[in-house]
């Protein structure tokens, strides 16, 4: 038998931390919320990762804030998710 929720979902945000993944709590419109649905059905990937992709590939077409650091990210280890944001496996910024 599975473990109860609450371990289970213990064990995963220990899990993510460990990736050095950080929880974050925030309200979104439900336009916003419709676009993520949307997005997870096609892409079959988390809320998370597409909003990491997402701003991500804002912060690549903005100019960078005074004090701002700059360098390369890492895009996602699939090569497939980093053609579909049109990039070579890093983004620039």
């Amino acid at each position: 038998m599975g473990l109860p929720g609450k371990e289970r979902q213990r064990k995963y945000v220990e899990k993510r931390r460990a990736e050095g993944k950080r929880s974050v709590t925030i309200l979104i419109s439900h336009v916003t919320k419709d676009i993520l649905d949307s997005e997870r059905a096609v892409s079959g990937e988390t809320f998370s990762s597409i909003i990491e992709k997402a701003l991500l590939v804002y912060r690549g077409h903005r100019k960078p804030v005074k004090g701002e650091k700059t360098g390369k990210i890492p895009a996602d280890k699939g090569e497939e998710k980093a053609e579909r944001l049109g990039e070579q496996g890093t983004f620039e910024f």
